[in-house]
């Protein structure tokens, strides 16, 4: 069986999922749920006030 040659491949590196894109948008969204809060507050207290 000399003609049988193992195939193998040297173990890739797995692709970073961490990118500054990624952080940015997590960072985006958290900000986006911040401000509707926020925006969601001070309508509440306008109605209250008035």
């Amino acid at each position: 069986m000399k003609h049988v040659t193992a195939v193998t491949r040297p173990v890739a590196r797995a692709a970073s999922a961490v990118t500054p894109g990624s952080i940015l948008m997590v960072v985006s969204q958290i900000l986006t749920v911040i401000a509707t809060f926020w925006v969601e507050k001070e309508a509440a207290n306008e109605i209250i006030d008035a």
